[in-house]
């Protein structure tokens, strides 16, 4: 049975199945790639997509869909790098000086 779902299922693109399945009242969703969410016209509409500087250049990075009092959200800086405030966070954790020097603070990708 197993196999003959699948091979139906291959049969068709994910969102012809997903259209199927939600006109008939079945919840089903497609799984998205990434670029596919964020060039969605819904996000663009929104405006949530922002664009920081990072050491790298600048970076598109979603932002808050929802409004605060004081206005929208902004990113004002990209995401820490990697390792950034390992240190600190192993301080406030209550290693040691001599501990933490030995932990890489930076790992390589």
């Amino acid at each position: 049975m197993r196999a003959n779902i699948e091979d139906a299922l291959a049969a068709e693109r994910a969102k012809r199945w997903e259209n199927r399945l939600n006109d008939t009242g079945a919840p089903g969703a497609s799984i998205w790639r990434i670029k596919g969410v964020i060039d969605h016209p819904q996000i663009a509409a929104w405006a949530v997509m922002q664009v920081a500087d990072s050491p790298y250049g600048a970076v598109r990075l979603m932002g808050a869909r929802f409004p605060m009092v004081h206005g929208r959200a902004r990113l004002d800086t990209a995401p820490p790098e990697l390792g950034a405030h390992t240190a600190e966070m192993l301080r406030e954790a209550g290693y040691s000086a001599e501990n933490i020097a030995m932990v890489p603070v930076k790992a390589v990708i």
